[in-house]
């Protein structure tokens, strides 16, 4: 419901039809910081260690994702969209 066009938040669209050049996410510069991750970029293709999704993913606390209702990490919903990025060589459909 939030990150959606039309959602409850503006920015990206991760809708599972929308396509990743579309999604406003790939080689994306982080707008609510870096949290520490070198050349930081939303999805970096190729690099999960520098996308601030995954980062925010694998937080719990201020920063985390989603930001209300879980103190706990989904570890394979990480895992899985970790092995999805580093698979990505580009953000091209």
């Amino acid at each position: 419901m939030c990150h959606r066009a039309g959602g409850a938040l503006p920015g990206p669209d991760l809708r599972h039809a929308t396509l990743l050049d579309a999604m406003g996410v790939c080689d994306v510069d982080p707008v609510l910081g870096d949290l520490g991750l070198a050349d930081a970029k939303l999805i970096a293709p190729g690099h999960p260690e520098s996308s601030a999704l995954i980062a925010r993913m694998a937080l719990r606390g201020e920063g985390q994702m989603p930001p209300t209702g879980t103190t706990t990490v989904d570890a394979a919903g990480v895992a899985l969209i970790s092995a999805w990025t580093a698979a990505l060589e580009t953000c091209a459909p």
